[in-house]
């Protein structure tokens, strides 16, 4: 999310050989009630997946801030070769000639081109800030699947309906044995 270190969020491990793909999800900005460089900032949600079939496409959200941020701290941590950040908004006669909206468009292609080289560069492959960055979901292969947890509970209610079973049984058993003490002390006494 926003905000938040990228060094505090703990993501699973791609494997040797995964890489990943992002698109933009979508054409509507989200502002983000924030402000870059004194104008509005908005913030996009991107479409991200992976080649290994048991990881599902997931959606990230971010803006301009955002990839500064990641821009940064891949350069802490060592990553020189990287590409050149997008301009945070139009610059001279551009800005003038261009609606919000478009901005914003163009601010999110921009965005999503510099994600783009990032993901090609192989370097990149298995750097934890950029996994961390597109809070890779854990694969669902590592999950269990709605056959095997249709089974355990299947065996739960199965033994639950036998113990509820023994106890109806032991308690009718219960109430049959008062009752034939009942109905046998009774004809003796009269």
């Amino acid at each position: 999310g926003l905000g938040e270190p990228l060094s505090r969020q703990a993501y699973d491990q791609p494997q040797p050989q995964e890489s990943f793909e992002l698109r933009l999800f979508g054409d509507v900005p989200l502002c983000s009630g924030g402000r870059v460089s004194g104008e509005p900032a908005y913030e996009f949600l991107y479409e991200v997946s992976s080649d290994l079939p048991s990881r599902r496409p997931w959606r990230i959200q971010c803006g301009y801030a955002g990839i500064e941020r990641l821009h940064r701290d891949l350069q802490m941590r060592g990553n020189l070769s990287l590409p050149r950040l997008p301009d945070p908004r139009p610059r001279g006669m551009k800005k003038f000639f261009r609606s919000e909206d478009r901005v914003a468009q163009e601010q999110a292609k921009q965005i999503e081109h510099y994600l783009q080289t990032l993901l090609a560069l192989p370097n990149m492959r298995n750097s934890q800030v950029l996994l961390a960055f597109l809070q890779v979901p854990p694969l669902h292969s590592e999950l269990p699947s709605a056959e095997q947890v249709g089974e355990h509970a299947a065996q739960v209610v199965s033994g639950a309906s036998s113990m509820i079973c023994r106890a109806c049984c032991g308690f009718c058993g219960g109430l049959r044995g008062r009752l034939q003490s009942f109905l046998g002390g009774g004809s003796g006494a009269g």
